[in-house]
């Protein structure tokens, strides 16, 4: 699938035929395709190419073809997984819906109807699913399987015969058969992200959380209470993902060590105390479909419950350096206590501003976004690295790739929230790019609270949406650049995993 998002021409092949032929063809092109690692984006359009010329389709067929040679690379995993672990994601859409669903149904799948559903990977991470099966129209399933390919999860993606929104029709024998159909163990298999997502995830499990806390955690108090609930609330555990895949990327494999394990804990416990913090700054009252904790317990109570998470952090994090035997993880309590001053620096920058409502540039807001997001992808990725020992030979790689990370994500969470954003007159990108361009009259209407259509319209004036776009591509350039220097082929996939995740999980 094209993990980038660059938009490749995406017509369906009109005929049966036609599609079995490029189907077909997709196979013959992966025959002898080495499966260790999934295929680049380049090299998945280069073969797709290379299958519309054979069964002479033009360049409009491209995306079409992409997903049917990216079928190919991943039959032979797919159809080696058992059905009961095999997730089917189907759209609400389809004329043939109920009877795919009973047939998913009596074979033992797990069914969600969803198509295009933003969660996929998330949803994989915490069942025990080990493979994908997704119907949809091509840019619904380029928005699916935008991450799967790189996560490394084997995949089948079926187009729709043609695009809309009723009673779409799509090859059901070839659904079918690839539910019913079973096949041996495959030869080869590719590397998959999965495994470490399920431990991110199975870290916060209510016995295994006690385990790597014991005794840090004190006693009983009300305050312990709320923050370990907090804890074990929802989210995709990315950040202590990310210092488990970074360990593992710098030590050839190696086993998940339990100080590892701790550290990636504490990662987690600084990244939720930040937003208790955040949510009562914001005014927010709802997380993860639940009270927040100011608007549970109150102000007083939310701050003190963030600050006992940043405590037990600390707590935690030296404990295992400690415990790990490795001098250099000594420098985790300097990584993290730095990474702590830059966030509160940055956060402090945006609450001052939005306080005073001063003049506000695209260049400060991208300063704010360094100091108050990089950090946390800095540290997490950081910690990984020292726990491997390898941190002193790509702390700079680290750190410039960090940068330009974490801004892009908060570029990225703008476009996401923007109606919110501008209600509250918050200091976003978008708020500094409207800016730069609008009339008096337009400024006073963005730096008075209140959203709605008339902000909307503002924004489209000043083509604020297209230019954070290109401000995120950008800041994804840069970010790969990085990964594609001189750092391991295995600290690098990570890193272009991440540039991926992190920008476009929405």
């Amino acid at each position: 699938m094209n993990s980038e998002g660059s938009g490749e021409p995406k017509a369906v092949p009109a005929t049966p035929a036609a599609r079995e032929a490029v189907w077909i063809e997709s196979l013959r092109a992966m025959d002898g395709e080495p499966r260790s690692r999934p295929l680049a984006r380049e090299k998945l359009a280069a073969r797709a190419e290379g299958v519309l010329q054979a069964v002479g389709l033009d360049a409009s067929h491209l995306g079409y073809a992409m997903v049917m040679v990216n079928n190919a690379f991943w039959l032979e995993q797919f159809l080696a997984v058992p059905i009961a672990r095999r997730l089917l994601l189907l759209p609400r859409c389809l004329i043939d819906l109920d009877f795919v669903k009973n047939r998913a149904l009596e074979l033992g799948y797990r069914t969600y109807v969803a198509e295009g559903s933003p969660v996929v990977v998330k949803i994989l991470a915490g069942e025990d699913m080990d493979a994908i099966l997704g119907v949809g129209c091509l840019d619904s399933l380029e928005k699916a399987f935008s991450r799967v390919n790189r996560v490394g999860v084997p995949s089948m993606a079926v187009p729709l015969n043609f695009d809309g929104c009723e009673s779409t029709e799509v090859n059901t024998g070839f659904v079918l058969w690839l539910m019913e159909t079973t096949g041996p163990a495959a030869e080869g298999s590719t590397r998959s992200y999965l495994p470490l997502l399920r431990a991110a995830q199975n870290l916060f499990a209510p016995e295994r959380l006690e385990s790597l806390l014991g005794p840090l955690a004190g006693g009983g108090e009300e305050t312990v209470g709320i923050a370990l609930d907090w804890l074990r609330r929802g989210g995709k555990r990315l950040r202590p993902f990310v210092t488990l895949a970074a360990y593992r990327a710098l030590s050839d494999g190696a086993d998940i060590p339990e100080p590892l394990m701790k550290v990636a804990v504490a990662i987690e416990l600084f990244h939720k105390a930040s937003l208790i913090h955040d949510d009562l700054e914001d005014g927010d009252e709802l997380r993860y479909g639940r009270q927040t904790v100011h608007a549970a317990h109150g102000d007083a109570a939310a701050i003190n419950v963030g600050d006992y998470l940043v405590g037990l952090g600390y707590n935690l994090a030296l404990a295992a350096a400690a415990e790990s035997g490795r001098p250099e993880a000594a420098i985790l309590g300097r990584l993290l206590s730095e990474s702590h001053v830059r966030l509160t620096l940055g956060q402090g920058a945006e609450l001052l501003w939005s306080r005073e409502h001063a003049e506000l540039k695209l260049a400060d807001v991208l300063r704010w976004y360094m100091l108050k997001t990089s950090p946390a992808f800095e540290a997490a990725l950081a910690c990984g690295m020292v726990m491997a020992g390898e941190y002193a030979k790509y702390a700079s790689a680290a750190k410039l790739f960090c940068r330009h990370l974490g801004t892009a994500f908060q570029v990225q969470n703008d476009l996401a929230g923007w109606a919110a954003d501008a209600a509250r007159v918050r200091p976003t990108a978008l708020l500094a790019l409207a800016l730069e361009r609008c009339g008096p009259e337009q400024r006073d209407r963005l730096l008075r609270p209140g959203g709605g259509e008339e902000i909307d319209r503002i924004y489209a004036d000043c083509e604020v949406p297209a230019r954070a776009r290109r401000l995120v591509g950008s800041l994804r350039k840069h970010a790969l650049a990085v990964a594609d220097g001189e750092v391991p082929e295995d600290l690098a996939e990570l890193l272009r995993l991440l540039v991926d995740i992190t920008t476009r999980w929405s």
